[in-house]
């Protein structure tokens, strides 16, 4: 029995194909099947497929072929089955997972109708399959982990978060009882115990400014929402507020800026700075230029100044951001803060020479901040 010119094209596929007549004869057998059972087309070509494999005689392989041939629907073995319909010969070196596909074939002339079985090994597949399981599940069990981690360190944050709005609130209320005592001193007309009183007010209003400056941190941490606009005169009127016995001056301008509402803590931290190098008797001007599509602020004070050396680490931390963020924190707390802050409005701090009137020595922080 001759085989069909039609099959020659499926001879080399790298998948095994075997062509069977309505009477069940084998028609076709290409060279994968040749390798996978030992059995060459010769040994086969005309033989009644179950004769040489009995077990396809079973109902669930001959409804299948049988629908295929005559009722042209085709038919599929998943490797679930545990079907190997071809089993393979043991000299092939390895056990085979097959997943069968028939197909119903017919002539162009309409002379002859065949059933096509192709043979996939899918061993390698089912075993890149099972690999894939193990490293998703491993990936998955990463993944809680993680999440698990994420979690803890969530749950520990609000914690501490919680302790600190308590040490806050706790720390303010004994801040307000000094500053309570410091107001009913400072009535005394004595020099020496003014200046002292002074000293104390002073002191808590600098208490209270750390406080507020460690709270700042954390919502650094927790949000990082764009500029929007907001009015400069409160930014700046908030700062002085927090120190009241401060001699700091500032004239209203009705500017709107870029910034956000942590914008009042860069006025506070800048005053405080000021008032770090310069202590109690120090005097603080804010002046504002309009300079084209943003103003520029000025931050003057009549303090020591700052040494080169000190202006340096502040100028390059301010540059360099996050990859000098520990030498950003040795400029101390509320430089850090200012310098973060500007950081997100997209601005950044310089330092020169005060200009108020009769200083010689002093500072003056600026920075730019666009119209808003």
């Amino acid at each position: 029995m001759n085989t069909p010119e039609d099959f020659g094209v499926l001879i080399n596929l790298p998948v095994g194909v075997c062509a069977v007549d309505t009477s069940l004869n084998i028609r076709f057998w290409n060279r994968r099947m040749e390798l996978w059972t030992g059995l060459i087309m010769d040994d086969v070509s005309g033989r009644l497929i179950t004769e040489l494999f009995p077990h396809l005689e079973a109902d669930l392989f001959l409804d299948r072929l049988n629908d295929s041939i005559y009722r042209h629907i085709p038919q599929y073995f998943s490797s679930s089955l545990g079907l190997s319909i071809i089993p393979e010969d043991k000299t092939y070196g390895r056990p085979m997972e097959q997943r069968t596909s028939i197909v119903p074939y017919r002539r162009n002339d309409g002379s002859d109708e065949y059933a096509l079985l192709i043979i996939e090994d899918i061993s390698d597949l089912k075993k890149e399959v099972e690999a894939y399981r193990k490293m998703k599940d491993r990936a998955i069990m990463a993944l809680n982990e993680q999440i698990k981690a994420e979690k803890e360190v969530f749950e520990a944050n609000g914690e501490a978060n919680l302790y600190l709005e308590v040490m806050s609130h706790d720390l303010n209320n004994y801040n307000n009882v000094v500053l309570g005592y410091a107001s009913l001193l400072e009535s005394s007309k004595e020099p020496n115990l003014q200046k002292y009183t002074k000293g104390i007010i002073l002191a808590a209003e600098r208490s209270f400014q750390i406080i507020q400056s460690v709270s700042a941190v954390r919502k650094l941490k927790a949000a990082s929402s764009p500029p929007v606009s907001v009015p400069l005169d409160n930014a700046v009127l908030e700062g002085i507020k927090r120190y009241s016995h401060v001699d700091i001056s500032y004239t209203m301008t009705g500017a709107k800026v870029k910034a956000g509402s942590l914008l009042v803590e860069v006025f506070a931290n800048l005053f405080g700075n000021s008032l770090r190098t310069g202590g109690m008797d120090t005097k603080i001007a804010v002046v504002v230029e309009d300079a084209s599509d943003r103003y520029l602020i000025h931050i003057d004070d009549n303090g020591p100044g700052l040494s080169a050396e000190e202006k340096d680490s502040i100028v390059h931390c301010s540059a360099e951001k996050e990859a000098n963020e520990n030498k950003l924190r040795s400029t101390g707390l509320q430089l850090y803060i200012v310098n973060k802050l500007l950081d997100r409005y997209g601005s950044r701090l310089t330092i020169g020479e005060s200009s108020l009137k009769g200083v010689t020595e002093g500072s003056r922080f600026s920075f730019a901040l666009k119209k808003g």
